[in-house]
């Protein structure tokens, strides 16, 4: 079994198996999750406004000189100097386009403090938004937790934060053209306002049980790489299962 638990409270956590998920709750603090049995792995769930994903073309085939090449091709738009920052390769995709994240080394420290205290042991960690039902590279899922949180999910490795007042700005910068899938008829009718053409509603709740449902995040999507390796490489499971 796998536990996804979200490192901040109230803490969600789900446990799941290959057939989907068995069990889910809200613990109040990190020391009450269901860490009694041998679970396969398991996964913390950070907040995505932390966790800056995007892609770059660089012509290395290394996959560790194309990391250390991805902070420098992208130092202008980082939000600090490269040394404050931990930066991950999710995908070395064809024709030279490298798929990075990165968060800052202080949130970094701080989620793994956050752990250590609690006597929990992190597999994997992961921005929300990479929870969110994904289909395929062409259409983009959004969910609004709140007027200040809409998580959008854009590419099987990239995705963002938003709030309400931002969300113009992101329909036309990402194509009022390109299919959208939104969790509710009241969030469809705000994009259409927007100028978006091409919106299917899909069913789902703004909690990570009901983002589960669909399948889980393949084994790439893992900020604990470098630096916060954890040093248990063992998989979870790639595939997405079909909806009960």
């Amino acid at each position: 079994m796998q536990l996804y638990f979200t490192i901040n409270a109230p803490h969600q956590w789900v446990t799941l198996d290959h057939k989907g998920i068995r069990d889910s709750g809200i613990s109040d603090s990190l020391e009450d999750l269901p860490l009694k049995n041998n679970y396969q792995r398991t996964i913390a769930v950070v907040p995505g406004e932390q966790v800056v994903t995007g892609s770059v073309t660089i012509p290395v085939r290394n996959r560790q000189k194309l990391l250390a090449a991805i902070p420098y091709a992208i130092e202008e738009s980082l939000i600090s100097g490269v040394d404050e920052l931990h930066f991950v390769l999710l995908s070395a995709a064809t024709g030279n386009n490298a798929i990075y994240a990165y968060a800052s080394r202080e949130d970094m420290g701080e989620w793994m403090s956050r752990l250590t205290a609690a006597g929990v042991k992190a597999d994997a960690m992961l921005p929300d938004y990479l929870l969110l039902p994904y289909q395929d590279d062409t259409s983009s899922t959004l969910v609004r937790v709140s007027a200040d949180r809409i998580l959008i999910r854009s590419h099987r490795y990239m995705g963002s934060v938003i709030d309400e007042s931002a969300l113009p700005v992101w329909l036309r910068d990402h194509g009022l053209e390109k299919p959208l899938k939104v969790a509710t008829d009241s969030f469809a009718e705000l994009v259409t306002e927007h100028g978006a053409q091409d919106v299917t509603v899909v069913v789902t709740e703004a909690d990570i049980e009901a983002w589960l449902q669909n399948g889980v995040p393949d084994n790439d999507s893992n900020l604990l790489q470098g630096d916060y390796q954890t040093g248990d490489k063992r998989g979870g499971w790639s595939a997405y299962w079909a909806a009960a």
